[in-house]
C-alpha cells in the first residue's frame, strides 16, 4: 500500500503534506463547478476518539522525523498539544502508540511502537476502503442525476439566449 508505514516507523513514501494519496474522484464541471464526494472519518469508543485521520497524519508524522517537535510543528501545533493528543489517544484506546528515547548526543527520539504502527496502517486501510466505497456510492446514486441536471440546466440556457 503506499505510504504504509514499515516497522522501523518510516513511511514508504515520502510525505507531500497530504497523508492519503491524492483523491481519484469523478469529477463533473460545469455550473457552479466539480462536484467531489467527500468525508471526515474518525472512531470513536464509548463516546471517546480514538482515532482520525488527523491525529494519524500526527502519528504519520512523528514516524517520518522520528521528533515529535518536528512533527508538531509541521502540523502548526505546540509540542505540548500534540503529545497531549498522543496521549489522549493512548489512554482511550488502552495502549501505547509512541515510545521515546530521551537525550543522547544528537537529543530524544520518538518512534511509534509495533502497535502504533499496526494501527496507523490498519486506519488507513480502512480510510481508503472508505473512499473507494464513498466514490461507488457516489458514482451509483447521484452522479447521472448532477450530470443530467447539469445538461438539462446549459440546455435551457442555450435556448433561452
Amino acid at each position: 500500500m503506499p505510504g504504509a508505514l514499515t516497522a522501523k516507523g518510516a513511511a514508504s513514501t515520502p510525505s507531500s503534506g497530504y497523508f492519503f494519496a491524492p483523491r481519484r474522484c469523478l469529477r463533473f464541471t460545469g455550473g457552479v463547478g466539480a462536484f467531489f464526494p467527500r468525508q471526515k472519518l474518525w472512531l470513536e469508543a464509548d463516546r471517546r476518539l480514538v482515532m482520525s485521520d488527523y491525529r494519524v497524519r500526527l502519528l504519520t508524522l512523528v514516524a517520518e522525523s522520528g521528533s515529535l517537535a518536528v512533527a508538531a510543528t509541521t502540523m502548526g501545533l505546540s509540542y505540548r498539544r500534540a503529545w497531549g493528543k498522543i496521549k489522549e489517544l493512548e489512554q482511550n484506546l488502552g495502549f501505547a502508540l509512541v515510545q521515546s528515547a530521551v537525550g543522547g548526543a544528537g537529543g530524544g527520539h520518538t518512534s511509534l511502537t509495533e502497535a502504533g504502527v499496526a494501527f496507523v496502517n490498519a486506519y488507513r486501510r480502512f480510510h481508503e476502503r472508505m473512499e473507494t466505497e464513498l466514490r461507488a456510492a457516489y458514482a451509483a446514486e447521484l452522479a447521472e442525476i448532477v450530470a443530467t441536471a447539469r445538461n438539462v440546466d446549459a440546455l435551457v440556457a442555450d435556448h433561452s439566449e
